[in-house]
C-alpha cells in the first residue's frame, strides 16, 4: 500500500496568518518560527499562502504597511489527507513550493506537508530499527497500561525525551513524559477515571500532569512506593524565544518539531507506544551519541535560547560519564555571557538539581575550569576540595538537627566566597533572606570562629555565642572547619544540646526571688548549661542550683545599684 499524506503531514494546532494583518506586524513571528510557507486564513478558511521570501522582499521595499492578503498566493495548490505521497511530491516539484496545506472538503486546514516532511519520511523508512520492550523496563507495566488506554481512545502516544534516554541506558526513570498526538487533557482524565489518581494542567506550556495514587497501585498490583510521583502528557509543540534567556513561546506542531526543539541529541528521542509500539524515533542521531557516550547540542543558538542548558550539559556529563563534544564546548563559550541574564530563581533551581547529583563538586570544578561560574556571578568560585565539602555537608555526620541536606550543601557551596561578597551573590541568585544571612554567617565563622575556638572558653560563653548564630551556619562550621577541636566541640553541642532540658520555668525563677526581667532568661540558660555539663543531673540538684543562681543575680544587681549610686 502506498503511503498517504496523512502519514507524514504536520498536524495539530497549526500556525496561520490573518489575511488582514499588516506585514510589519507579522514579520517577527514569521522570522522567529522559521516556516518558509504560511497558510493565510480568512473567515475560518484558508485563502492563500504567504512565502517567507515574498515577505522579506516586501519589507526590503518598505512595504510593511501592506496586508498579508496583498502579497499572498491565492492560486495555491493544496493536498488532501487521502492523497498518496507520490502525488504530493509531484505537486511540490511542479509548483516549486517548499510546503503545501492539507485541506478537507470544507476548506479547513488539516495539516501541512513540506519537502522536509517527505525527506524525513524517506529517511525514517531506512532509519532506526531499534526497539525497546517496554514491559521489561522500569515502570514497564504502567507504561503499557497507559499505552493500552491511549490506543483504545484513538490517541497516538509517544514516550519522549529523558524517559527514553534512561530506558535505553538501562537506568531507573521516575520522570515519565509523553507526547500525545491530540487531546492530552482527555488522556490524563481518562487515566484518572480508569486507574485513579488526580490530574490537572501545568502552566504555561499546556502540559497535563497525572498523579497516581493508592487506587492506581491496586489496579496495577504494585506497591504504591514503586509508582512515579507524577506523569506528564503534552501535545507536540515547537517553540520560539522572544529574547535571549526568556521562557519560550510554544505552539502546536509535529512530533518531529517537538524533538528538534530539545536541548541535546540524547534527549531528542521518542518511542511510539500507541496505537502500536514501534522503533525509536531518532531525528538527530541521538542513538549514535548514546552509544558513543557523547553530549551534543542540537543547534548553534541553543545555549542562547536557554543558557541553563549549559549547566544541564555538565550535569549529564557527570551523571552518565559522557563527553561533551568539542563543538558543543565551543558554543558554550560563545553563549557564556548569557548566563548572567537568567533570572536568579531559574539559576538556583538548576543548581539545586546539580547538587542532587552523585558528584556535584566535580561538575562545579569542571564548569569553573571552563570559566562558566563567574558568568553567573563574578564572585562565584569553588575551592579544589569542594567535592569533600559537599559530601560532608550532604551527610552531616547523621546529626538530626542538621538533616536539611539542601541547606547544608548551599552553605558549603558558598563557603569559599568572601563574606562581604555573599550578599551580592545571594541577591543575584534570589536566595531567601534567612538562608542568605545564615550563609554569610557561616562563611565568616569559617574564617574567624572567635571564642568558639578558644581553648579556655567556658561552656556558657560558647553556648551563649552559638545561640546567636543561625543553626544552619553552626552545622556548616561543624562539617567544614579544619580545627579538629572546634569540630568535636560543635558536633557534641549539635548532638546533645537539643535534648538538654530544664525542669524550671520563668515562674519558678520569679518564685525563687528574682524580679521579672532579662535575668530570668540568663538564669534558665545557666541551668540548661549546668545540665549539659553534668554538674546538674537531678531535679533536686536543679532546685539547689536555681537558688544559687538567683542569689548570685540578686547580689550582682545590688552591687550594680551601689556602684551606680556611688
Amino acid at each position: 500500500m502506498n503511503p498517504l499524506v496523512s502519514q507524514v503531514m504536520t498536524s495539530g494546532p497549526l500556525q496561520t496568518l490573518d489575511g488582514t494583518a499588516r506585514l510589519k506586524d507579522v514579520a517577527t513571528l514569521v522570522r522567529r518560527v522559521g516556516y518558509d510557507c504560511w497558510p493565510v486564513q480568512s473567515d475560518a478558511k484558508i485563502v492563500g499562502l504567504l512565502r517567507r521570501q515574498d515577505l522579506d522582499r516586501a519589507l526590503e521595499h518598505n512595504l510593511g504597511s501592506l496586508r498579508v492578503r496583498d502579497i499572498m498566493h491565492s492560486d495555491y495548490p493544496h493536498l488532501r489527507e487521502t492523497d498518496e505521497l507520490s502525488a504530493a511530491e509531484a505537486v511540490l516539484a511542479l509548483h516549486g513550493r517548499d510546503a503545501l496545506p492539507v485541506l478537507d472538503a470544507a476548506g479547513q486546514l488539516r495539516g501541512m506537508v513540506s519537502r522536509g516532511d517527505l525527506l524525513r519520511h524517506r529517511a525514517k523508512q531506512q532509519g532506526s530499527t531499534r526497539r525497546v520492550t517496554l514491559s521489561e523496563t522500569h515502570h514497564g507495566e504502567l507504561i503499557q497500561r497507559i499505552a493500552d488506554l491511549a490506543g483504545s481512545a484513538g490517541i497516538g502516544l509517544w514516550l519522549v525525551g529523558g524517559s527514553v534516554r534512561d530506558l535505553l541506558l538501562g537506568r531507573p526513570c521516575d520522570d515519565l513524559d509523553f507526547v500525545a498526538e491530540s487531546e492530552p487533557r482527555r488522556l490524563a482524565r481518562l487515566l484518572e477515571s480508569r486507574l485513579g489518581g488526580t490530574s490537572g494542567p501545568m502552566t504555561p506550556f499546556g502540559t497535563f500532569r497525572w498523579f497516581p495514587n493508592e487506587r492506581t497501585a491496586e489496579q496495577l498490583s504494585l506497591a504504591f512506593g514503586r509508582l512515579p510521583e507524577h506523569i506528564d502528557f503534552a501535545g507536540a509543540r515547537a517553540e520560539t524565544y522572544a529574547a535571549q534567556a526568556d521562557l519560550p513561546r510554544v505552539f502546536g506542531s509535529s512530533l518531529q518539531q517537538d524533538l528538534l526543539r530539545r536541548d541535546f541529541s540524547i534527549n531528542a528521542l521518542a518511542i511510539p507506544v500507541a496505537p502500536a509500539a514501534g522503533p525509536v524515533v531518532d531525528p538527530t542521531g541521538g542513538l549514535a551519541d548514546l552509544d558513543a557516550g557523547v553530549i551534543r547540542v542540537l543547534h548553534p543558538l541553543s545555549f542562547h535560547d536557554d543558557p541553563l542548558r549549559i549547566l544541564r550539559a555538565w550535569r549529564f556529563q557527570a551523571r552518565f560519564g559522557f563527553a561533551i563534544e568539542p563543538r558543543t564546548l565551543e558554543l558554550m563559550q560563545v553563549a557564556r555571557p548569557a548566563l548572567g541574564g537568567i533570572t536568579g530563581t531559574r539559576v538556583s533551581n538548576e543548581i539545586d538539581l546539580l547538587l542532587q547529583e552523585e558528584s556535584p563538586g566535580a561538575i562545579l570544578l569542571a564548569m569553573q575550569q571552563e570559566d562558566l561560574l563567574t558568568a553567573i556571578h563574578p564572585d562565584f568560585r569553588v575551592p579544589e576540595d569542594i567535592e569533600g565539602r559537599l559530601q560532608r555537608s550532604r551527610h552531616a555526620q547523621g546529626l538530626p538537627v542538621c538533616s536539611d541536606s539542601e541547606s547544608n550543601m548551599w552553605h558549603a557551596l558558598a563557603s569559599d566566597i568572601e563574606p562581604d561578597r555573599l550578599p551580592s551573590f545571594c541577591k543575584r541568585l534570589q536566595i531567601a533572606p534567612r538562608r542568605a544571612r545564615s550563609m554569610e554567617a557561616a562563611a565568616g565563622l569559617l574564617r574567624q570562629p572567635g571564642i568558639l575556638a578558644e581553648e579556655h572558653a567556658s561552656t556558657f560563653q560558647i553556648v551563649d555565642r552559638l545561640l546567636n548564630i543561625p543553626l544552619a551556619a553552626v552545622c556548616c562550621l561543624a562539617q567544614l572547619t579544619a580545627d579538629v577541636t572546634l569540630r568535636k566541640r560543635l558536633t557534641e553541642w549539635l548532638r546533645r544540646w537539643p535534648e538538654t532540658r530544664v525542669c524550671s520555668t520563668g515562674h519558678d525563677v520569679i518564685a525563687a526571688g528574682l524580679s521579672p526581667g532579662p535575668a530570668i532568661a540568663r538564669v534558665l540558660l545557666k541551668l540548661r548549661v549546668a545540665w549539659y555539663e553534668g554538674s546538674v543531673n537531678s531535679e533536686a540538684g536543679e532546685r539547689a542550683t536555681l537558688e544559687q543562681l538567683v542569689l548570685a543575680e540578686r547580689q550582682s544587681a545590688i552591687a550594680d545599684d551601689a556602684e551606680e549610686n556611688h
